[in-house]
């Protein structure tokens, strides 16, 4: 992202990087956090398990 511009577009990258953090904010009241970050955590882990079992496997 180019911080000198000046331009009509440094307005336009404030506008929608404000509204994507009201979005955000919206979203994070909505679910449990840490539950998610948990499940994240687990879908991780759970990638790195197959990818390790398919790496095993392979002659």
């Amino acid at each position: 992202m180019d911080h000198s511009d000046r331009s009509h577009r440094n307005g336009l990258r404030r506008g929608f990087f404000n509204y994507l953090e009201i979005l955000l904010g919206v979203a994070g009241r909505q679910l449990n956090l840490y539950r998610h970050v948990e499940a994240m955590h687990q879908l991780q882990r759970s990638r790195d398990l197959m990818a390790w079992l398919e790496g095993k496997r392979k002659p």
